[in-house]
């Protein structure tokens, strides 16, 4: 079957790269000691107390994670997976319907002034 994908553009690849890049070294460098990464884990110490605090907080932050999670499939299922169209193998021809191929008949037409 053929598959139907949205083309990323060189930047788009470029930026994905850099991304990768990113998620391997800076961990890396943090346990080596060279960066602190130690704010993003009281960032996210900080948004689970803040949606633990009230009901609506609870209810909005597990909305924001929901539709984050939405993005991110329709991206990946977009740009990356690709929608499976299926082949059809002859022409489309209505249902109650036949055509006849009409015989060819050896004809000349003379043009005259």
């Amino acid at each position: 079957m053929l598959t139907s994908k949205t083309k990323l553009s060189k930047s788009a690849w470029v930026l994905i790269a850099i991304v990768i890049i990113a998620v391997i070294s800076l961990p890396i460098l943090h346990f080596v000691g060279i960066i602190d990464l130690s704010f993003i884990g009281e960032a996210f110490m900080g948004v689970l107390s803040w949606g633990a605090a009230d009901a609506l907080n609870g209810a909005l932050l597990l909305g924001g994670v929901f539709v984050g999670g939405a993005l991110t499939w329709y991206t990946v299922k977009k740009y990356f997976i690709g929608t499976q169209v299926p082949v059809s193998a002859g022409g489309y021809t209505p249902i109650g319907q036949t055509i006849n191929p009409q015989p060819t008949q050896e004809q000349e037409t003379v043009v005259s002034d």
